[in-house]
């Protein structure tokens, strides 16, 4: 679970580190693009969780 939270966080700081990284260069028409495109890739790995818990196989008990 530790490693689970530590890759969390450095996806929460990485992320907003590179989009200004990236305007720094390119200026900052280009921090809309960006997060334009982390909601979409955030809102595609949401639909990716399951929405209801499995159902429990019972082996013919």
């Amino acid at each position: 679970m530790a490693i689970i939270s530590a890759f969390a966080c450095l996806g929460a700081s990485l992320l907003p580190f590179m989009t200004g990284a990236i305007s720094n260069v390119a200026g900052p028409q280009v921090v809309t693009y960006i997060t334009v495109a982390l909601s979409g890739v955030m809102t595609i790995t949401w639909f990716m969780f399951p929405s209801r818990p499995p159902v429990p196989f019972n082996y013919g008990v």
